[in-house]
């Protein structure tokens, strides 16, 4: 074997290694994050971790915006920030239902009204 393809393996070989320990880490990570949504109460946290991962992982943080709302069902924070984790991953569907649910809750809120524009 050449010197250059053998530095490619080991490049390869390391890179490997760094891969799975990194989605190890991150699957850990998803475990102990789900664990504590169970557990948690304080809908002001629940909604400022939400909000944290909203735009890069919707489909984490709705999760925590669904612990909110069997928290408190009318929380009009949660309903929205769930109908834009359904808009921001492409589920119509999703979207129109709680932007719907939205519109019953508080139809003149600026909010609700930014979701009628989408």
């Amino acid at each position: 074997m050449t010197a250059a393809f053998m530095s490619l393996r080991v490049n390869m070989n390391e890179f490997w290694n760094k891969y799975n320990l990194l989605t190890g880490a991150y699957a850990d990570a998803r475990k102990k994050l789900y664990a504590s949504l169970r557990d948690e109460s304080s809908i002001e946290a629940l909604l400022a971790y939400g909000e944290e991962v909203m735009a890069s992982e919707p489909g984490i943080a709705l999760r925590f915006f669904g612990r909110v709302l069997e928290l408190d069902p009318e929380n009009l924070t949660a309903v929205v920030y769930s109908a834009l984790c359904y808009w921001l991953s492409g589920d119509d569907v999703g979207f129109q239902k709680l932007r719907d649910r939205a519109l019953k809750l508080a139809p003149g809120d600026p909010r609700v009204l930014d979701l009628v524009d989408r």
